[in-house]
């Protein structure tokens, strides 16, 4: 399950951010300074993301972070989702939850990056086109209710 980001989400969204997998799997595989990220919040970032809450066991009925999906304003979306909760279809179920509050989507995916690959094509996302930036081949998706 997805709920929007409050303000002291921002800190995970950093720190999943910057875990090394999520890090190559992105468009920029650089680490993000917390100055830089903090002035992403403020502008957008936390309008822009939910929060994947998923079942744990650390109480009876307790949900604990599980990655983010973002969704800009502008119709990109990313995800990333913990190592723990990976192969439970918690990206699939948190992705058709943001594609249900939204129109139209745009993923755009590494091509060496089979796993969003799969769930984008899954979801309904259709591969638009593919280009290549800096010798990555990226790959463009697209949802749209329509």
């Amino acid at each position: 399950m997805i709920r929007p980001a409050v303000a002291s989400d921002e800190g995970y969204v950093l720190a999943v951010r910057n875990l090394p997998d999520a890090r190559a799997s992105s468009l920029d595989t650089r680490e993000i300074t917390e100055d830089e990220h903090t002035r992403w919040w403020a502008d957008c970032g936390q309008a822009e993301t939910w929060i994947i809450e998923e079942p744990c066991d650390v109480y009876i009925g307790d949900v604990c972070p599980a990655g983010y999906v973002r969704a800009s304003l502008d119709g990109y979306v990313s995800i990333a989702v913990t190592a723990w909760a990976r192969g439970r279809g918690v990206a699939t179920q948190a992705l058709r939850e943001v594609m249900a509050l939204r129109g139209q989507l745009v993923a755009i995916v590494q091509e060496r990056n089979g796993t969003s690959r799969r769930l984008f094509a899954r979801c309904g996302f259709r591969p638009i086109d593919a280009t290549v930036v800096n010798g990555n081949v990226l790959m463009r998706y697209e949802w749209s209710t329509n």
